[in-house]
């Protein structure tokens, strides 16, 4: 298979691309251009057409707009255009298969307007709920358009388009017209007899993590509203395509799937007849689309000329291409940009099948919600997991950073499978000798690559501060919940502190996040614990944080609760951190909310955890955790505190050993150590030996 050369679309115009199966098919040098700007000559243009694929074995490439329906029935009232082509098809060779590469980078961003404002849009609805009320119509899809300038690059604005949702997309050169569709929707598919109708009706926004993907997806399938959308169209489609089906061939396969795209779920139902109809008859009979019309066909689309105040054009039209041997396919040109090049506007449609018990707030939403793959730039990204091998143990946690991989993987659609994924483990640490930090990366093409660093404990940590981020995360972003190398969120917390204090150094060690409900998540490179009335917590994911993979350890053996936990909430706190990148796997840093909780207890909980020094905070409400462990240990402690800071990083280093092995000369080292402890500082509660003695044991 080939790539694509670079395409420059001034040099080189009438270039078509058509995605066909996992493949693209690319029609360049047309033989013959048919293009018709009047209703009364698109029958004969479309018969000419199939005259001459078949003649000369040729295949025609192209679209019709959505104002080409009343060519089929004068009944279907549509906007007149004067300057869009109702049709326009190119007659090529037979077409290349190719592969496109990804976009090298994101296009310009651009400065959608809406054609209709919300109140229009709330008028619009209340008129059709009255049309509804009054038996003239079912369903009304309705629609608006985002209109922009455009002066960039319409071949890499399609491959940006594209690069997540194309399984019907077309990109058409026209010379001043450009079409960029990323159509996900199967208008009609023929292949010899057999003629297959996929309709796509009822829409549920994403979940952030798999388990609620699963529930929305669940959703979508069980809403009534979703399934009285859904077979309402596959009953007018059942309708128009028995007009020219063999009698009793008509079946509906399948009701009410699924189908997940980056940003939303989709309904669709498939509809299958068996036809010898020519392609003008089955234009005829079918178009323009029941899913992007409504019902009864007429009535509806009399009342969207009404509503709707400009042209669709090639929006809810339709792309795809006729070859030899009655082989043909059209998509739904749904998720389409157009681009005038002479012009330099861009335009691109939305909209939803509003029925009786539509909600206005949430259609408009929905409409909304179709609009972000042009509206908000998909960043491009790989899946990552960082891990420690060691001679002992190999890799540590192995099992759950391979299944949050996959798991991430199946969420963003990544091809991987976890045979592959094991294979890459096994043959990377063949060489290891010594401990190390591995970075595995998966692409969204199933790429696997690693990093492999040496891995050395830092001995006597310092004292490392924290600072509360200075804006809340949107617990609502799906990179929360996945490990990617999109770190946006996580740069900007950084950022926003180091204009006064540098990360990393011994001023402040990270930044601590919350949501916009006022809840801590984690912090920018690990998950939080929080020490509460003698109990362990740690946020909960839906707040808007990654699932680590010690998090979930703790989770696991009770060592750790789940909790909401508010930026104001009590009085004295302890915080552990579990980082999992970096040096810093696994250290536990104690934390107190003021001088006088650090004073009763400086504890070392977590067992098998390497600990590295300690975080300490005055005052949350201000954000500015940090500054002052030492000074408070020292007022507790008064001249035992060196003392206490060289046994701290000998019990340290005594925990960093294979612990995990329960070795009964480990267990009497330590508890060895914490009566030395406990005689050189006998202020320390007797909670804290008593905790460390059950832990170690």
């Amino acid at each position: 298979m080939d790539k694509i050369k670079p395409y420059n679309h001034l040099s080189d115009p009438y270039n078509i691309f058509l995605k066909e199966e996992e493949n693209w098919l690319h029609f360049t040098n047309p033989q013959q251009l048919i293009s018709v700007d009047k209703t009364e000559d698109i029958i004969a243009a479309l018969n000419e057409i199939e005259g001459l694929v078949n003649k000369n074995n040729w295949y025609a490439a192209g679209f019709l707009s959505y104002e080409a329906a009343s060519a089929f029935d004068s009944a279907l009232q549509i906007h007149t255009d004067t300057d869009f082509p109702l049709l326009w098809f190119g007659l090529y060779e037979k077409p290349q298969i190719i592969s496109l590469e990804s976009p090298t980078s994101q296009f310009e961003e651009l400065n959608w307007e809406l054609s209709v404002d919300r109140k229009t849009y709330k008028l619009a609805l209340k008129k059709i709920k009255a049309y509804i009320a009054n038996a003239q119509t079912y369903q009304v899809n309705y629609t608006l358009r985002l209109l922009a300038e455009f002066k960039g690059d319409p071949w890499n604005f399609f491959r940006y388009l594209t690069q997540f949702q194309n399984q019907n997309a077309g990109y058409i050169d026209t010379g001043r017209y450009v079409i960029c569709s990323a159509s996900p929707e199967l208008f009609f598919q023929l292949e010899g007899e057999t003629l297959t109708c996929r309709p796509m009706k009822g829409t549920r926004e994403r979940g952030r993590t798999t388990a609620e993907d699963r529930k929305q997806a669940q959703l979508l399938k069980e809403s009534e509203k979703n399934q009285a959308e859904n077979v309402m169209i596959v009953d007018m489609i059942r309708n128009d395509i028995g007009r020219i089906a063999k009698v009793g061939s008509v079946q509906v396969p399948d009701l009410f799937s699924t189908e997940q795209y980056f940003t939303l779920w989709q309904m669709t139902s498939t509809i299958t007849a068996k036809t010898n109809s020519p392609i003008s008859d089955i234009f005829s009979a079918l178009f323009p689309p029941a899913s992007i019309t409504g019902a009864p066909k007429v009535s509806t689309m009399r009342i969207i000329k009404e509503l709707e105040t400009t042209p669709r054009r090639i929006y809810t039209g339709s792309i795809g291409y006729i070859g030899p041997n009655r082989k043909a396919k059209f998509n739904v040109a749904i998720r389409t940009a157009l681009i005038d090049l002479e012009n330099q506007i861009v335009e691109y449609g939305v909209g939803g099948g509003i029925v009786w018990d539509s909600i206005i707030k949430e259609e408009y939403a929905e409409a909304i919600l179709k609009a972000r793959v042009v509206t908000e730039q998909t960043p491009k990204f790989s899946l990552f997991e960082t891990m420690y091998w060691s001679p002992e143990k190999g890799y540590f946690l192995r099992n759950k950073h391979v299944a949050r991989l996959l798991d991430s993987a199946h969420y963003f659609n990544f091809d991987i499978s976890k045979q592959d994924l094991e294979k890459l483990l096994d043959h990377i640490s063949l060489k290891f000798k010594t401990p190390q930090r591995i970075k595995l990366l998966l692409d969204k093409f199933g790429r696997l690559t690693s990093e492999i660093k040496s891995y050395q404990y830092k001995e006597n940590q310092p004292v490392l501060n924290i600072y509360l981020a200075k804006d809340f995360v949107n617990s609502s972003n799906i990179f929360l919940f996945h490990k990617t190398t999109h770190r946006v969120v996580y740069t900007n917390a950084q950022d926003a502190i180091e204009k006064d204090i540098k990360i990393g150094t011994n001023e402040i060690f990270d930044v601590l996040l919350y949501n916009e409900n006022e809840e801590l998540t984690e912090f920018t490179v690990g998950n939080l614990v929080v020490e509460i009335s003698g109990k362990l917590y740690t946020p909960p994911v839906n707040c808007g944080l990654l699932p680590g993979t010690f998090r979930a350890l703790l989770l696991e053996t009770n060592k750790v609760l789940e909790k909401v936990i508010k930026i104001k909430q009590g009085i004295s706190w302890e915080m552990a951190a579990t980082f999992e990148d970096n040096s810093l796997d696994f250290i536990f840093i104690d934390c107190d909310h003021n001088y006088a909780s650090i004073k009763k207890d400086i504890s070392a909980y977590l067992p098998k955890l390497r600990i590295g020094g300690m975080i300490s905070g005055h005052d949350f409400r201000e954000a500015a955790i940090g500054n002052g462990v030492k000074q408070a240990v020292q007022e507790a402690f008064g001249k035992s505190f060196e003392v206490f800071n060289d046994v701290w990083y000998k019990v340290s280093g005594i925990l960093n050993q294979q612990v995990e092995q329960r070795r009964p000369e480990i267990e009497e080292e330590f508890l060895k150590e914490l009566e030395e402890m406990k005689e050189d500082i006998p202020r320390v509660t007797k909670s804290l030996w008593q905790r460390l003695k059950e832990l170690i044991r």
